[in-house]
């Protein structure tokens, strides 16, 4: 009888194990950026949105809007934060300049990287994000990618 209920309790270790690493893994929600991408604040809100940024050059900008969706959307306090770890080059050569309605700011992604919080306020519906490679560039850095994420946080006022 011990072993019958010795492996009945190895078995839902087992499967709540796996539960716990599946909800984990779904938790992060990671959605691409992409040219136009809505948001839904319900709440207090949290989103990663993965932006991969490629075929740069000098002089060249790449542009991404995010809309911020839901009842009181420009009720929100809203805070980006850019995440990643990439080592290589481009990040010293492009600028991001995040533009709502209200707010322009400009930075080098590099700086932006370091885990600063950007806080855009509220009364914003619209984030505009902008990335333009600087024409100093070298030719190594052409057509390169980069891959980091983007946390915004929106929190009723």
């Amino acid at each position: 009888m011990s072993k019958k209920l010795l492996f009945i309790l190895s078995i839902v270790t087992v499967i709540i194990s796996f539960t716990g690493i599946s909800i984990v893994w779904s938790n992060r929600s990671d959605a691409k950026l992409s040219d136009n991408t809505t948001v839904v604040v319900d709440g207090n809100t949290h989103r990663t949105l993965k932006a991969e940024i490629g075929n740069l050059y000098p002089g060249k900008t790449a542009e991404y809007v995010i809309n911020l969706a839901g009842d009181n959307a420009r009720e929100y306090d809203v805070t980006l934060n850019f995440q990643g770890d990439d080592d290589g080059v481009l990040k010293d050569y492009v600028t991001v300049a995040i533009i709502t309605e209200n707010t322009i700011i400009e930075k080098p992604l590099g700086e932006l990287l370091k885990g600063d919080t950007v806080a855009l306020g509220g009364n914003t519906s619209v984030i505009t994000l902008s990335y333009t490679m600087s024409e100093s560039a070298s030719n190594e850095t052409q057509e390169s990618d980069i891959t980091f994420y983007i946390d915004l946080n929106a929190k009723r006022s």
